[in-house]
């Protein structure tokens, strides 16, 4: 989330008026990038740290291990950065984000909100702001947690 709100306010004050143009779904354009923005930081990081580790190891050859060791270490440091945005979401919100990272839906339906004890409104309310803001996406027509770090992070990994 710390990248989400660099990338928000990088983007806010961009000058084209098309950028901050509203799709067909409603969502302005910028929302739609951030993801995608926050995507190639994540693989810029992962890969980083997986070429020192193996760099430091002194390898020829990355491993599946490797790979997983990196993940680790770049979930526990920005472990510390997703306690502060945790306080500034409503429950409902932090609900909906613990839910996504366990599970992905197409849709938040009667079966899933039930299953989690999700309420109707709150969820709808919860969805369309954290879209808007890009903390949540959908991905393969299912909704997800935008950050891939922070949903590990919310499971306990």
């Amino acid at each position: 989330m710390v990248f989400l709100n660099v990338f928000n306010n990088i983007l806010k004050p961009m000058p084209n008026p098309q950028f901050n143009q509203k799709t067909k779904s409603g969502h302005e354009f910028r929302s739609l990038i951030i993801p995608f923005l926050i995507a190639i930081t994540h693989f810029q990081q992962l890969g980083f740290e997986v070429y020192r580790l193996v760099n430091d190891a002194k390898c020829k050859a990355v491993s599946s291990d490797d790979v997983e060791t990196a993940y680790r270490l770049l979930s526990g440091f920005n472990r510390d950065q997703y306690k502060q945005p945790m306080l500034t979401v409503s429950d409902a919100q932090k609900k909906l984000f613990i839910t996504l990272a366990h599970e992905r839906t197409r849709e938040f339906d009667d079966a899933y909100r039930s299953r989690y004890l999700l309420g109707a409104s709150s969820t709808v309310n919860s969805e369309k702001k954290m879209m808007e803001y890009g903390h949540i996406e959908r991905i393969e027509d299912k909704y997800s947690v935008a950050d891939p770090y922070f949903a590990r992070y919310l499971k306990g990994d």
